[in-house]
């Protein structure tokens, strides 16, 4: 009877966990153009999971310009077109739930797009990006 309850008992292992990256800006090289940064993670686990949240701090550019936007993009894993972009322009930190749902191995992208100003323009020194994925099955 011991036996057949030790060999009858399961226990659900559940896979959850957060990779954080961070990363400098890239130059923009004239009015109305953009640089992305990309955010990845390959040590996740490969299968079973999905994103269940995405937090972000940016930083930005101190070129004087006229008008800074900024998207949060994602990617699939061997993707290289956005399925899916927020504007998060106002949002200078924050968090979402849009890309619930999606694998957690796929790339999160940051772009700038930047319009006046003096250029090149360069991210703000030692000041870097900064994006977490929490992840569960």
């Amino acid at each position: 009877m011991v036996l057949f309850s030790l060999l009858g008992a399961t226990s659900a292992y559940a896979q959850t966990g957060s990779w954080e990256e961070e990363r400098p800006r890239y130059t923009i090289y004239g009015s109305g153009g953009y640089a992305e940064t990309l955010f990845y993670n390959l040590q996740t686990p490969r299968t079973g999971i999905h994103i269940t949240n995405v937090e972000w701090n940016w930083v930005g550019y101190s070129n004087g310009f006229d008008s800074q936007t900024v998207e949060i993009c994602y990617r699939t894993p061997s993707g290289y077109n956005d399925v899916l972009c927020f504007d998060i322009s106002d949002l200078q930190t924050g968090q979402l739930s849009g890309f619930n749902g999606y694998d957690p191995r796929g790339t999160i992208v940051l772009r700038y797009t930047l319009v006046g100003g003096t250029y090149y323009a360069y991210g703000t020194s030692g000041a870097d990006d900064i994006i977490t994925v929490t992840y569960s099955d």
